[in-house]
């Protein structure tokens, strides 16, 4: 989170997770961060449903592949 070159999708994401774990509840978080509820609820549940795996936790707070073509400019 306090990297300069974490991506900025990531660290306000992080935020979320710290501040959960710290047992924050959801509208907390948000007026905390000045997010909308339903953006903390989302990054929320995107750590839960990857709590399974052994993923990197880059990987699991980074953004969902999306549908359609794929893109013309790399990142």
């Amino acid at each position: 989170m306090r990297r300069h070159a974490t991506a900025q999708q990531i660290a306000p994401r992080a935020r979320v997770i710290l501040l959960s774990a710290e047992g924050l509840k959801v509208g907390e978080i948000a007026a905390r961060l000045g997010v909308w509820r339903k953006t903390v609820s989302q990054g929320r549940a995107r750590w839960r449903s990857g709590a399974d795996t052994s993923a990197e936790v880059r990987e699991r707070s980074g953004d969902a592949p999306r549908s359609g073509a794929p893109a013309r400019i790399k990142p």
